[in-house]
């Protein structure tokens, strides 16, 4: 009974979320695509054009993987070119979801341990717990509940330090799934009570989108602060 409980809470989260934003039509889609290519065309420096570049990856990650990937591909060598390498981790973590997205495991993981080392190495603790809540994200897939856990926790651990709400909720409601398949429901408990009073923010944030590249992170995030253990 206690099971069914959280099933029907951890189900119902994401539906509430969904409720929360209108399903986008066609012609919205288009025109979104269409100011992204004009975006790209226009772009006055190769900060856009990575944006761009990166957007357009997104778009078609659930539409033609091979558009995807030669967007994603395009971002990622502008960005090795220009030598922005905070650039480059963004787009390799956006990048590792087409993979996740075709079932290509291994390399959505070789990506994102990529990714991950150049964010620890510049100290950015936003992309640093974006990459662990996206290896975590696979783990999930793959039903190795224990990893996945381990991942968010770092995450999450990060998340709070920086004081990304947002981030903290997402984090919060994975965790809550995850535990629950683990059959581990006091912890499930515990974070889907952390989870639920932050519906709204849950309503607003996409966890696939590429919001690193999209929008700048806060200012400098924790610049140099110790990361916790136990991303292996």
């Amino acid at each position: 009974m206690v099971k069914k409980y959280f099933h029907i809470i951890l189900v119902g989260l994401p539906l509430f979320c969904l409720a929360q934003n209108p399903p986008t039509n066609d012609s919205t889609k288009t025109n979104a695509v269409g100011q992204l290519y004009k975006n790209l065309i226009q772009a006055k420096n190769d900060s856009i054009r990575m944006r761009s570049l990166d957007r357009l990856g997104f778009y078609y990650e659930r539409i033609n993987s091979d558009s995807a990937t030669k967007y994603y591909r395009q971002a990622i060598d502008l960005a090795r070119q220009k030598g922005d390498v905070l650039a480059e981790s963004r787009i390799l973590a956006s990048y590792s979801g087409l993979m996740e997205h075709v079932g290509k495991f291994a390399e959505a993981f070789e990506i994102l341990f990529k990714s991950l080392a150049i964010a620890e190495e510049n100290h950015s603790a936003y992309d640093i717990a974006r990459g662990n809540r996206r290896i975590s994200g696979i783990y999930f897939e793959l039903q190795n509940y224990p990893k996945a856990i381990a991942y968010l926790l770092v995450a999450l651990t990060i998340d709070e330090a920086s004081h990304l709400p947002d981030k903290v909720a997402i984090d919060h409601y994975a965790l809550a799934d995850a535990y629950e398949k683990a059959d581990q429901l006091d912890s499930a408990r515990f974070h889907i009570d952390q989870a639920l009073p932050k519906e709204k923010l849950l309503a607003e944030v996409d966890v696939y989108s590429p919001l690193a590249v999209n929008a700048p992170p806060p200012a400098n995030p924790m610049k140099r602060r110790s990361i916790p253990d136990g991303k292996s």
